[in-house]
């Protein structure tokens, strides 16, 4: 970001850069404007938790044709509310004593007594390629995933996989276009599918 001679903040990008970033906020803008896109704001995972069942809840009565996308990156630690210091960390104290909670695995019962009906799509992150896909077919058999996001955290902006409990897709960026585009269009043809095999 820079400063124009008038005070303004401008973005200081190559042209195609900006003109792919206006597109964005257009884009983004127009979808709010007509009540397309609602975006939610959480920084804890109690509100993130809390959020979640009151969106899975109000999107149930579209049954099939509802798609729940969890791309939100949650942790898989915390530090549960009770656990949290009141007051400031006195540093003449020493270090602090952080114990950490595993973070609740909350898919499953979304998908299970939620949101039942609904097109569940999860994210699977790593750092190891090795093990990458048989995390993703645990997140299927363990939470009953329709599909899979599996990504590989150096190359997430590069080479996604989708993971269903028959088979893998791999969708690649192709040129100076973001992975996202193609993902998106993958997930909405599976979603169609679905949504003709379980009318």
């Amino acid at each position: 970001m820079d400063v124009d001679s008038n005070g303004r903040v401008y973005f200081n990008l190559p042209t195609e850069t900006q003109a792919q970033l206006s597109q964005h906020i257009i884009s983004a803008k127009r979808a709010r404007t007509s009540q397309k896109l609602l975006t939610i704001q959480f920084d804890t995972v109690d509100s993130y938790f809390f959020l979640l069942f009151a969106a899975a809840k109000a999107l149930a009565p579209l049954n099939q044709r509802a798609v729940l996308y969890f791309a939100a990156a949650v942790s898989d630690f915390f530090v549960p509310q009770a656990q949290m210091a009141t007051h400031k960390i006195q540093s003449s104290e020493g270090p602090p004593d952080l114990p950490l909670a595993n973070c609740p695995k909350l898919l499953g019962l979304l998908r299970e007594i939620v949101c039942p009906s609904a097109y569940f799509v999860s994210f699977k992150l790593e750092t190891d390629e090795n093990i990458l896909l048989t995390k993703a077919r645990k997140a299927i058999t363990n939470y009953n995933m329709h599909l899979v996001v599996a990504n590989e955290l150096k190359t997430r902006n590069e080479r996604v996989i989708l993971v269903t409990a028959l088979d893998t897709e791999t969708i690649t960026k192709v040129g100076e276009t973001e992975v996202e585009g193609p993902l998106i269009q993958a997930v909405a043809r599976a979603h169609a599918q679905f949504q003709t095999q379980n009318r």
